[in-house]
């Protein structure tokens, strides 16, 4: 019997989750559908329980040869492949749109077959769309939609989205490597070169979102050398109020792009792309501190 794995969040389910989780269910006898961060609820990006999003999926599908696992996140990525493992069972393949998955269970030597995303929808668009008081019904099956409006999940999300109208706290990581430095080509608005960061999570130390961040966007295992400068300006970002600590490393292997990155590319001061953001600043402030070192 061939058994395949697909992971998702679902916060919430949508109808691209559905269409996908149908095709993949034709390629395989038994479908496993992980429920990622399965311990997470009540979080402006994880605001759904796990019966509540496991409730979505068997209302929904229109399937009958899947299971649902549960996945709790795992904050070691070096040990996450076994432990999904250890949850699912063994599998024939796993599905994923995610390159960091797909490299991960890869090193375990499990088959993976990487998905392309369907359409435009995704569960960010379909919270952002609540939050913000829009026609986001439309975008999710009816059985899903019901589960929501039950469980008073649109007043829910609205809640949790207040606080974040205080400013975020973010990482940058300016990578010396082979005599420049490493940036990403950005997969998401606003698109163009940065460098390398993301969001620091909840219970997370700057230094290690830092570590975690650099590894997901370039697949470099990076060592922190400096913490740079923080950036503060409200109109940094034209997004949100964010503010960025940047810190400085290296790094061996071979850089790659990973999740939320086109492309990945070593650049000198003398050949730097457009950045977005106030990347510019940023750089043209690291390469004076580099130059007027001894």
């Amino acid at each position: 019997m061939k058994v395949g794995l697909f992971i998702g969040r679902f916060q919430p389910l949508h109808k691209a989750h559905c269409k996908t989780i149908q095709n993949l269910a034709k390629k395989v006898d038994c479908l496993i559908i992980g429920i990622g961060s399965s311990n997470k609820h009540h979080a402006i990006d994880d605001p759904f329980t796990l019966k509540e999003r496991a409730d979505m999926i068997n209302d929904s599908v229109k399937i009958k040869n899947y299971s649902i696992k549960p996945i709790p996140d795992l904050d070691d990525y070096s040990r996450w492949a076994k432990h999904v493992a250890g949850l699912t069972g063994k599998v024939d393949v796993v599905f994923t749109g995610n390159k960091l998955v797909k490299e991960l269970f890869e090193k375990e030597n499990v088959r993976v077959k990487l998905i392309k995303p369907r359409g435009y929808i995704s569960a960010t668009l379909v919270r952002d769309m609540i939050s913000k008081g829009q026609c986001w019904e439309r975008y999710v099956t009816k059985e899903t939609a019901d589960i929501i409006k039950k469980v008073d999940g649109v007043e829910r999300i609205k809640n949790l989205s207040k606080p974040y109208k205080n400013p975020v706290p973010t990482v940058d990581i300016i990578i010396e490597y082979k005599g420049g430095i490493v940036l990403i080509e950005r997969n998401h608005e606003p698109f163009g070169w940065a460098i390398p960061g993301g969001h620091v999570d909840y219970g997370e130390s700057l230094e290690d979102a830092a570590v975690r961040e650099a590894k997901e966007e370039t697949s470099l295992d990076v060592k922190l050398v400096e913490q740079f400068h923080t950036y503060s300006d409200p109109e940094r970002d034209p997004r949100a109020h964010k503010i960025s600590t940047v810190y400085i490393a290296k790094a061996g292997g071979k850089p790659k792009a990973g999740s939320d990155a086109k492309k990945v590319k070593v650049f000198t001061k003398d050949d730097l792309p457009g950045l977005v953001f106030d990347h510019k600043k940023i750089l043209e402030d690291y390469f004076e501190h580099k130059g007027g070192k001894k």
